[in-house]
Parts: C-alpha cells; sequence; structure tokens
C-alpha cells in the first residue's frame, strides 16, 4: 500500500463531489452527483459491466487464425487495475492477463487504426501462445494500465 494514495470507491459517505456516484447495490439506486451545468434530462448515461471487449481464444492445435480489426473504437471496459495478481518472472511487479482485446491462442491476426479509450485496464493483451500477432496504427488514450502487452 502506498504510504500516501489511497483508491476507494462506492462509499456513500465520500460522495461529496462532483461527477462523483453510488451504487446501492440492495436497492439498485445509483446516486450521482453531477457536475455544474450538467442538464439530467438530456445527459447520456454510459455504464461498463465487461472486462474484455472482444476475445480471441484457440489453442497452438487450433488456433484462431486470419481475424483483422480495424477502424473500431473500443471504450468503457471495466477496471482491471487493481486485480494484478499474476507475479512476472523474478520480479515483484504483477500483471492482469486480460484486456479491452484478448488475444489468447490465435495466429497471423492483427489490429490497425483503432482507437481505445477511457478503458480500465489493458487495451490489447496477448496472452500464452500466439503467433505472427501485428497491432499498429493505433491510438490509446485515457488506458488504466497498459497499451498492449504480449
Amino acid at each position: 500500500m502506498h504510504a500516501q494514495y489511497r483508491f476507494v470507491e462506492n462509499i456513500f459517505e465520500e460522495l461529496d463531489s462532483p461527477g462523483e456516484w453510488f451504487l446501492n447495490k440492495e436497492t439498485n439506486t445509483l446516486y450521482f452527483y453531477p457536475p455544474v451545468g450538467l442538464d439530467l434530462n438530456t445527459a447520456v448515461v454510459e455504464t461498463v459491466r465487461l472486462k474484455h471487449l472482444v476475445e480471441f481464444h484457440g489453442t497452438p492445435e487450433t488456433p484462431v487464425k486470419n481475424v483483422g480489426l480495424s477502424g473500431f473504437t473500443f471504450r468503457h471496459a471495466s477496471r482491471t487495475f487493481m486485480e494484478t495478481r499474476e507475479p512476472l518472472l523474478r520480479s515483484d511487479w504483477r500483471i492482469y492477463r486480460g484486456g479491452a482485446v484478448l488475444f489468447a491462442g490465435a495466429e497471423d491476426c492483427y489490429i490497425r487504426d483503432c482507437t481505445f479509450d477511457q478503458l480500465g485496464g489493458n487495451c490489447i493483451f496477448v496472452s500464452n501462445y500466439n503467433r505472427r500477432i501485428h497491432i499498429s496504427g493505433c491510438h490509446l488514450v485515457s488506458a488504466g494500465a497498459s497499451g498492449s502487452v504480449s
């Protein structure tokens, strides 16, 4: 734990600043402190539920093959930065094995000219067996963790 900084969420007593919210899961009630000037009658409300937006799962024997994603915008995946439980080899660093786009067992796939915006964790994660995965020309904005990991 950091000596000075803390992260907390969904504590009703801390709902004291514009833009903050609290979800009472028992009553399914969402409390929201709107920023000055926000018209709640015309506001767009978006919620996040998914940690991964697109997943490609194969095996070395039967990999996912020849899939390309181009020109997409991936936005608002759920936060995973506090779920870094897997240690990296010979290190005290830990990682979350997932991302908005996850490749696990793929060959000859690509992501090109996509935007990754306001994601709660890794943008792109290339996990375990994969071959010739190409990532190019993408724009990464406000990622909660890393851009691409393999």
